[in-house]
């Protein structure tokens, strides 16, 4: 199954196990129910080939498919949706109709699709080499990151440069300020405009990260989406421990928020490192007490993390009683009002909005303190160096 190139369906060596002597695998009733299985498989293969091309036309694409220096331009500065931002802030309203065709590999049913094929056959896989390994979020981990191999190599390439661009406006500060205190007009021009350029080029590699970003995100919340939705079609609304409407708002959007900092767990070292450098490079040994303040307020910051953490499981919880106690009302209304019952659940469902809003307002008190501790470190690691 690979990222671009069409889904095709397997052939009958890639599934079929041979019994040959002495291989305990395919016996009895594992024999007939490997082959409903690859059935299964074959079907559900010839369905995605038929349905899924990744390749994408040039009727799909985002961007206008055109070459030479405009159409990089374009790419750089996403001029190709100024018409549509023109579009957008003068009436009458927007229309579906106005808006860019979405490409083949971000269609909800297709994504499903795609996912739900490599889990078979990475289950498949599994059986076929003797381990019994069953579908669990291991299993939905390691499908997701397989599938998105290339979105990922692509988006750390481009964080890679754009930490690396970083570093060089410090680099390039300090003969700016030598050039300005002796006098130097022609090396303060030269040493002015690469500080431009550069300060250019990061916005070019750092919108191009984000976009790479946002589009690997939406894709996975989509995909996970569209997969949840089809499943929920065929079970019964109490069979599932957890609403379905709570699943696909909720919990993909806490995968999509984890593929936004996927690249944070190793560039976030890699900052720490650089900049460290460059303290001890233009400061020396007084650069060091910078990093003692920073380490200082690590405990600090951890417990806060901590609680934040705390605290937005706790406003989950919170919204996912209240939906419940108001779906279950939604559901026995006609009980509720030959009863007259109203008032006691109308009383409910305010408490559980009233511990809602009280674990909201804690979260955001957390935040903000959060936010001062950020805004108020670097200017007091500037007056301790």
């Amino acid at each position: 199954l690979g990222p671009r190139g069409p889904l095709h369906a397997p052939s009958r060596d890639d599934f079929a196990w041979r019994a040959v002597p002495g291989d305990k695998r395919l016996t009895g009733q594992s024999r007939s129910w490997s082959s409903v299985f690859a059935a299964a498989v074959a079907l559900r293969a010839l369905r995605v080939s038929s349905r899924v091309t990744l390749r994408r036309s040039a009727s799909d694409a985002p961007v206008p498919p055109r070459l030479g220096l405009k159409a990089l331009y374009s790419l750089l500065t996403f001029s190709w949706v100024s018409k549509l931002m023109r579009r957008g802030n003068r009436p009458p309203a927007i229309e579906i109709q106005d808006l860019f065709p979405a490409p083949r590999d971000m269609l909800a049913s297709d994504l499903a699709l795609e996912l739900s094929t490599s889990l078979i056959q990475r289950e498949w896989r599994a059986r076929k080499d003797g381990h019994d390994e069953a579908l669990d979020h291991r299993s939905l981990a390691k499908s997701l990151l397989w599938l998105h191999r290339w979105r990922l190599l692509r988006t750390g390439i481009l964080r890679f440069l754009n930490t690396v661009v970083q570093f060089l406006p410090a680099l390039i500060l300090g003969p700016l300020l030598n050039a300005i205190k002796l006098g130097d007009i022609s090396a303060g021009q030269h040493a002015a405009l690469q500080l431009f350029v550069v300060l250019c080029i990061k916005t070019f590699v750092e919108n191009q990260f984000f976009y790479q970003t946002t589009m690997m995100a939406t894709r996975v919340r989509s995909m996970l989406q569209a997969c949840i939705y089809e499943k929920s079609l065929r079970l019964h609304d109490a069979s599932a421990n957890v609403p379905p409407v709570t699943l696909m708002q909720v919990d993909t959007g806490k995968v999509e928020d984890l593929t936004y900092s996927l690249h944070t767990l190793w560039d976030g070292i890699f900052q720490v490192t650089g900049y460290s450098v460059l303290l001890w490079w233009y400061l020396g040994v007084a650069g060091f007490a910078g990093i003692v303040v920073l380490l200082i307020g690590l405990p600090f910051n951890a417990r806060l993390q901590r609680d934040l953490s705390g605290l937005n499981k706790k406003c989950l919880q919170s919204s996912d009683a209240r939906v419940s106690k108001t779906s279950e009302i939604l559901g026995g209304i006609r009980a509720l009002r030959q009863m007259g019952w109203e008032d006691i659940f109308e009383a409910r469902v305010r408490k559980l909005r009233d511990e809602e809003l009280a674990a909201q307002r804690k979260r955001d008190t957390v935040v903000a303190y959060l936010l001062s501790y950020f805004s108020a470190l670097p200017p007091f690691m500037i007056a301790v160096v």
